[in-house]
């Protein structure tokens, strides 16, 4: 592809195969390009069995030239254009540890002598003449979530002892004006902190947390990951209280939104950790927030907005995730003719 920018769901995908043909020919009756959208998980189960499960969202093909009565394509080069609308409710594309969901364009020759059409022929028991990547980003409006408008209050409270005796707790309520948030928009969490107890605080980390879950044969394997994160500096001694802000987190371009909706088999939270740190020997009070990570912002509620997203950094991204498709599949080599040469092109 010439361009690597996020396609939406119901968009129209156009391009051209342009195929050039060497010496001698290259023995096809039949070129044909397919999208392919999918989820794949895999993982060893309790017992180490292999566990996998797998979702089919689009397989589209068409066939762009097709020729019965010749075995083969003369020399010369060609251009064959095409074009594939993807479905309505299909998740974004999606890299994980133990599982993905990938778009994916292809060409195929087909030379054999089966009646059957060029379409019903095109498998994947073979490596294709070329293949593509999309990035397919289904976006998720906080508005129409009632749960992301919503204020967030999370407590939390821990003892310490010292010399055998139980002092009194350390406290913290962290507050979010909003649960949702949309790619760079700074996350501003407030915490006030309530120290009863007899030992100083000195520090307060936050970070937001990405915990997803791939399911695949009645069982399930759950990781988490950090997104962002920031730290401060506090004072808060035995007896007293502060109120700690942070606004330097802001929610990275290309964060997978919440849920991965219309995939069964890829489960995507967020939550922000906070962590409160007394001094000495001691270990930290810790709290989770949960929040909700989508694509189109909440307008009508206070909010600091980082710099807009430059059409730049939406490449970039769709780019990267497309190269990372790409690796994973470097095992599975793309074959290549001697006697013809064959590239994906998209002017959109």
């Amino acid at each position: 592809m010439k361009e690597f920018r996020p396609y939406e769901p119901k968009e129209k995908v156009e391009g051209e195969v342009k195929v050039s043909v060497g010496p001698g020919g290259l023995p096809a009756k039949a070129i044909v390009a397919r999208l392919d959208g999918r989820a794949r998980v895999e993982f060893r189960g309790g017992g180490g069995d292999l566990r996998k499960s797998e979702e089919y969202y689009c397989n589209e093909t068409s066939v762009l030239y097709q020729n019965a009565s010749v075995s083969s394509i003369p020399v010369g080069n060609y251009s064959y254009p095409f074009a594939f609308t993807l479905p309505a409710k299909i998740p974004s594309s999606f890299e994980g540890e133990l599982g993905w969901v990938r778009y994916r364009l292809e060409v195929r020759i087909v030379d054999g002598d089966d009646d059957a059409s060029a379409a019903n022929r095109c498998h994947d028991d073979s490596p294709p003449l070329a293949q593509s990547f999309l990035t397919v980003l289904n976006p998720l409006d906080l508005n129409t979530l009632p749960a992301a408008k919503q204020m967030q209050k999370s407590r939390a409270q821990k003892h310490f002892c010292s010399l055998c005796c139980r002092n009194g707790p350390l406290s913290v309520v962290a507050t979010l004006a909003k649960s949702g948030f949309a790619a760079r928009e700074r996350i501003r969490l407030v915490a006030k902190i309530d120290n009863r107890s007899r030992v100083d605080v000195g520090r307060v980390y936050v970070k937001l947390v990405k915990l997803t879950s791939f399911y695949a044969d009645g069982e399930v394997r759950i990781g988490d990951s950090t997104v962002t994160g920031a730290a401060g500096e506090v004072n808060v001694g035995p007896g007293d209280c502060s109120v700690w802000r942070n606004e330097e987190m802001v929610v990275p371009f290309g964060a997978p939104t919440s849920y991965l909706r219309y995939c069964n088999s890829i489960d995507v939270e967020y939550w922000i950790e906070i962590k409160v740190g007394p001094s000495g020997p001691h270990s930290s009070l810790e709290l989770n927030v949960p929040v909700i990570i989508g694509t189109v912002p909440i307008p009508n509620m206070a909010r600091r907005r980082v710099d807009a997203v430059k059409p730049a950094a939406a490449t970039a991204a769709a780019k990267k995730l497309k190269e990372n498709a790409m690796k994973a599949l470097a095992a599975r080599s793309v074959g290549t003719s001697e006697r013809a040469s064959t590239s994906l092109m998209s002017p959109n």
